[in-house]
């Protein structure tokens, strides 16, 4: 099962989901949209506005792109880690001494998930992140914008303080939820990392049967995509409005490449641990169990120690047997000790990297960027 695959059996969003995501747009977006509009603020800029509402990348792309990403990765990874949660026991990874103990640590995760303390912490936190980091949703410090002059006495216009009080708490809140989630999934990893799992390196997922771990984490980095949308809209704004140049950010950028993709998969390496363990534990049992093998077949086919030896090489399931054993080895020493494939993880990279890539359209031409690809393909 490919990456694909896991993702669109993970789907449980539904005709309702949709609706909810354009209503949620509807109530957020399409009031800045129509104030905008009324306002003469939703288009043209003139010597007073020097950011329009529809030119707007950052609120723009926190709205339309970063919001719906998130909503769809609620139901998403909410899925993945309940099927994550019941693989541990179906699999048998869990010893059945340690059942208890796991579904402690699985009560405890959706315990603290749904509860009305996270929930009602969650809504206050939006709230107060913007009272006191609300100067970060502004486009560019110092020029007039749609939502606030801020030359004058006029200060946030009234398509502002629906952005601030509506628009972007409701973006914030389902941000701190998935945050939220990830933060509880990652100290239940921690938890059942501690317990005896059964870990088996002749699985054929190569990850000791916690391959499953991998697909599950990868698809956090919906979140960091939507993440990376909002910091690539945020850079544009200032490159086209206060004219500074892309080149200035390659650094924030590649960090913030890097860190995102650190923060989303370091959970996995909790099992590392088990994985080299199990690793080197059949590592070793293969290698006796191969010289034994290896010398009774010299004795037997080799050296011809073996009296009244009258069976046929040609077809005897002993040259199998060898051919076999020798395939467990490589599967075994090709065993990862990080649940989650180099090809999965680069498919993860990429993810993170899409948002920036309009980026460069406002560093090179369109043309440029074409000899470029050409000449990195020819």
């Amino acid at each position: 099962m490919n990456v694909i695959d896991i993702f669109f059996k993970s789907q449980t969003y539904n005709r309702d989901t949709i609706k909810k995501i354009f209503l949620i747009i509807a109530v957020s977006w399409l009031p800045l949209l129509m104030i905008s509009f009324f306002s003469g603020t939703v288009l043209s800029a003139d010597s007073k506005i020097k950011i329009p509402f529809l030119y707007d990348y950052l609120t723009n792309a926190r709205l339309l792109i970063s919001f719906p990403v998130i909503f769809l990765s609620i139901s998403i990874i909410n899925n993945l880690i309940s099927k994550s949660f019941d693989q541990f026991v179906s699999a048998e990874i869990v010893r059945t001494e340690d059942l208890r103990k796991f579904k402690q640590i699985s009560d405890t995760y959706y315990k603290l998930k749904d509860s009305k303390i996270s929930n009602i912490s969650i809504f206050f936190l939006s709230y107060l992140w913007i009272y006191f980091f609300w100067r970060n949703y502004e486009d560019i410090s110092g020029l007039n914008s749609w939502k606030l002059i801020s030359s004058g006495n006029e200060g946030v216009q009234l398509a502002g303080y629906w952005y601030y009080i509506v628009s972007i708490p409701v973006v914030q809140i389902f941000m701190f939820k998935m945050i939220w989630t990830f933060l509880l999934w990652s100290s239940s990893l921690y938890r059942i990392a501690k317990l005896n799992l059964n870990i088996s390196s002749s699985s054929p997922d190569g990850a000791g049967g916690l391959a499953f771990l991998g697909y599950t984490q990868i698809f956090f980095g919906l979140l960091g995509f939507a993440q990376n949308v909002t910091f690539s809209a945020g850079i544009a704004d200032k490159i086209v409005y206060n004219n500074e140049s892309f080149m200035d950010y390659r650094f924030n950028i590649i960090l913030g490449i890097i860190s995102v993709s650190l923060i989303y998969i370091v959970p996995l390496l909790f099992f590392t641990k088990h994985l080299l363990n199990a690793k080197l534990v059949t590592l070793f049992e293969y290698s006796k169990l191969g010289l034994n093998y290896g010398t009774s077949f010299e004795n037997k086919w080799i050296k011809k120690n073996m009296p009244d030896n009258s069976e046929p090489l040609l077809g005897n399931a002993d040259i199998q047997s060898l051919a076999d054993l020798s395939n467990s080895v490589k599967m075994v020493q090709d065993q990862l000790i990080i649940p989650l494939r180099i090809s999965t993880f680069i498919a993860f990279f990429v993810v993170l990297i899409i948002p920036y890539l309009p980026l460069l359209l406002l560093r090179f031409t369109s043309e440029e960027i074409l000899q470029g690809i050409l000449n990195f393909f020819v």
